[in-house]
């Protein structure tokens, strides 16, 4: 007969083996650049707290880190809006270029694990079809990618949010099925 006492160490060696695992998740995480700038960053520090990381690991590597991205392309769109005069123009060429640069890169099965995800959510998305340029995206990579969840889910809150007569022309699953 097994003794009770060992189950105790196992699940402590096993718990510990865990926390060791997840930890080293967190670090991997906050060792990208500029990752003290992601929405799962809370999420990250609870868990690398909880499983007794230490304050002063959490600041050196988000510091060491950061390269402030973000923040340089606005200090550059700024830049050219006081050279060309205009904001609007630096905004269009900004949102030309992500565009481009998206659609190219695009994988919609990676776009679609943002609903596999525990506690990611898609909050960002009503912003983002509030938008007449990332409409326009997302209308035409759902005419490439008809199967993608993401942008089958993105075009309905697009009709959902008032926009249906920007999408008659978009071929999607979801308007497939319907067909159907």
């Amino acid at each position: 007969m097994e003794d009770p006492d060992d189950y105790g160490e196992d699940d402590d060696e096993t718990n510990e083996e865990e926390k060791k695992m997840l930890l080293d998740h967190c670090i991997r995480h906050l060792n990208l650049p500029d990752f003290v700038m992601e929405p799962q960053i809370v999420g990250v520090l609870q868990t690398f707290f909880r499983c007794g990381g230490d304050p002063e690991t959490v600041v050196n590597l988000l510091s060491e880190n950061y390269c402030s991205l973000g923040q340089l392309c606005n200090l550059i769109g700024d830049w050219l809006a006081d050279l060309e005069g205009s904001r609007a123009t630096v905004d269009e060429c900004f949102e030309s270029a992500l565009s481009s640069l998206i659609a190219k890169h695009f994988q919609p099965e990676l776009a679609d694990k943002i609903f596999e995800a525990e506690g990611v959510g898609i909050e960002w998305l009503p912003d983002l079809i509030s938008h007449k340029p990332w409409r326009r995206l997302i209308y035409s990579l759902a005419e490439q990618y008809p199967h993608c969840l993401m942008l089958n889910f993105a075009v309905k809150l697009i009709s959902d949010a008032g926009f249906q007569h920007e999408i008659s022309n978009v071929n999607t699953a979801a308007q497939q099925a319907k067909l159907k």
